[in-house]
């Protein structure tokens, strides 16, 4: 898993579409802003990032880890935010 934040708002726009499976939504984004996507790898998972990302966050997510959240903040009704307590 790769989030990306402060990303070009054509790929935002683009991450929240369906596209089938011979398309790109990085070939789509170039075809709207008129210029090739830059990527570079990310450090931890084999995923592109977008090059002119402000800051990135990897991580693995695997079926079956839960974490029990009591002091949660309900984001959506199925997303939790948890914030974590003395680091």
């Amino acid at each position: 898993m790769v989030a990306a934040y402060g990303i070009d708002p054509v790929l935002f726009m683009l991450a929240a579409q369906s596209f089938a499976l011979d398309e790109s939504e990085l070939g789509v984004a170039g075809g709207i802003t008129g210029r090739p996507v830059e990527l570079t790898k990310a450090e931890f998972v084999s995923l592109p990032i977008p090059a002119n990302a402000e800051f990135v966050i990897e991580g693995v997510l695997r079926q079956g880890d839960v974490m029990l959240c009591k002091d949660c903040v309900s984001v959506e009704p199925r997303f939790r935010v948890s914030w974590l307590k003395g680091g």
